[in-house]
């Protein structure tokens, strides 16, 4: 699963990604430790072996940056899982 994601923080410690079902139950989190990063656009790859246990369908992910203590979330974005 590749995910584009715009960083505007010169630094970031971690990011998370975090899968929901369609009633916003948590299906699977995902955490990229140590992300080599700059700022701007950046395409996230997660290894599908995540997503094995998923159902295709509608779901929802949350992407959460911690930088230098502050936590920032993204908003809830839609995504189609078709197998």
């Amino acid at each position: 699963m590749k995910i584009l994601v715009d960083i505007t923080s010169a630094s970031v410690d971690s990011l998370t990604l975090k899968i929901y079902s369609t009633s916003f139950r948590l299906i699977e989190e995902v955490t990229f430790a140590n992300p080599v990063i700059q700022s701007g656009s950046v395409v996230l790859s997660a290894d599908c072996s995540n997503f094995m246990n998923l159902a295709s369908g509608n779901y929802y992910f949350i992407i959460i940056a911690q930088a230098g203590g502050v936590t920032v979330k993204s908003q809830a974005k839609a995504v189609i899982l078709l197998k």
